[in-house]
């Protein structure tokens, strides 16, 4: 049985915070959870002084591996036509990007050290017995402390032992609703609108046109689009499942506030095109990517910042890495794709950059699922999509550890076999087992 844990904390990281986990069997909180407890995390000011210096430490990699990498592009450049290897021209630049990766680990260590420790305390030990008893496959933080937000839950050590392998962590908003939309099953769209719809906004420097390419297999329907002009029609009039933002963003002040820049240089920011998304939530927008840096703050607008309570809206916590950006889009949606669940596809997505962090420390940290718990989040195939794999495994092979993929099967099986083919298979299944 599935279950959904969410972990309320209200406070600030110099009072502490007061913390109440609620659980409930299924996929969103309803007026009977099936447990509950309450507890406390103390004040903690060393936390916040210690991520604001691995956030330092983090961007200096970042911008030195950049550096490293056009330097490395443009001596290659000069040199091929002359079919010479480059020369090694940039000995001091490799040297400050190995002392910029040592001091980002440090601060790594000390960080999740931290971190770690002090959801240790033991006035929260209830709430983590309470986990452990019923060991959700989900678990949202619900908070709008913006620091508290920005934390690396993902490398909560709880997560790490053996019965949370599956599961994943996200953020909710404190205050949430539903947007009273019902998916629109592919059954149920005109014939224009089957598939899964998705409208792509590639903002500067954006590198993820070919990304799109391998999925067209995989019943999906893509709309590019550059500038504003461009965004208006296709928002305010047409259907769409997922949009998908890539490019530069930031957070302002106290991450109540995200922007965006589109191709042509000008920066956006939700509440500038609020009427836009809510006309596209209302057409039966589910998921939104901002494949992009610094997206708390577009996240918070896009829930209960602007009262827009969009269903599922993916971002990065902090600055990504220009060469991660692709590879994250791709990962997940190929895992998306293949009938995983959001949140099952958005944790192997990230497990899979950890293969980045060799060059770009954290990187698996950066994306997060911010929920609406009122809205269940949609598999592909109930998007209108289609699925290349075969949804059979042998049922001795699943454990309770595998619902999310076993239901994933199970939405895939129904809708690949008709109605006589689903009786033919129970015949056969039938007279092997007499």
């Amino acid at each position: 049985m599935k279950k959904l844990a969410i972990i309320d904390l209200k406070g600030d990281f110099v009072q502490g915070f007061s913390a109440t986990v609620k659980i409930w069997s299924g996929d969103r909180p309803t007026a009977d959870p099936i447990a509950g407890k309450e507890g406390v995390l103390p004040g903690n000011s060393e936390l916040l002084s210690l991520y604001e210096t691995w956030v330092k430490a983090y961007e200096n990699h970042i911008k030195i591996a950049h550096q490293l990498t056009q330097a490395q592009d443009r001596e290659s450049s000069a040199t091929f036509a002359l079919k010479q290897k480059p020369k090694t021209s940039n000995a001091s630049l490799e040297l400050d990007q190995r002392v910029a990766y040592d001091s980002c680990n440090a601060a790594t260590t000390e960080l999740l050290s931290n971190f770690n420790n002090w959801l240790k305390y033991s006035d929260f030990s209830l709430i983590i017995e309470e986990i452990k008893i019923y060991q959700p496959q989900r678990i949202l933080i619900e908070s709008n402390n913006f620091e508290l937000r920005k934390m690396p839950w993902q490398k909560w050590d709880l997560l790490e032992s053996h019965n949370f392998t599956l599961t994943e962590i996200g953020l909710t908003s404190p205050n949430f609703q539903s947007t009273n939309v019902e998916l629109i099953k592919s059954s149920q769209k005109p014939a224009s609108q089957e598939g899964v719809k998705i409208l792509v906004v590639l903002g500067k420097d954006a590198n993820i046109e070919s990304t799109f390419e391998k999925f067209q297999k995989f019943k999906c329907d893509v709309t590019v689009v550059r500038n504003l002009p461009e965004l208006d029609v296709p928002l305010w009039e047409k259907y769409w499942d997922i949009l998908i933002f890539n490019g530069h963003s930031e957070t302002e002040g106290d991450g109540k506030k995200g922007t965006f820049q589109l191709s042509d240089g000008n920066w956006l920011t939700i509440s500038d095109i609020k009427g836009h998304f809510r006309q596209a939530i209302n057409h039966n927008l589910k998921v939104a990517i901002f494949n992009s840096c610094d997206g708390l703050g577009l996240a918070y607008q896009l829930a209960e910042g602007e009262d827009l309570h969009l269903p599922q809206i993916i971002v990065m916590r902090e600055n990504l890495p220009v060469a991660v950006a692709p590879k994250f889009l791709q990962y997940f949606l190929e895992n998306y794709t293949q009938g995983l669940s959001l949140y099952s596809s958005l944790q192997e997505s990230r497990q899979r950059l950890q293969i980045l962090e060799k060059d770009f420390p954290c990187v698996s940290w950066l994306p997060v699922l911010c929920q609406n718990p009122a809205e269940i989040p949609p598999r592909w195939l109930e998007l209108g999509g289609k699925i290349q794999i075969s949804p059979y495994k042998g049922l001795s092979a699943f454990s309770e550890n595998d619902t999310e993929i076993f239901f994933g099967r199970k939405v895939l099986t129904n809708s690949l076999l008709s109605k006589v083919e689903r009786q033919n298979l129970v015949a056969v299944i039938g007279a092997s087992g007499s």
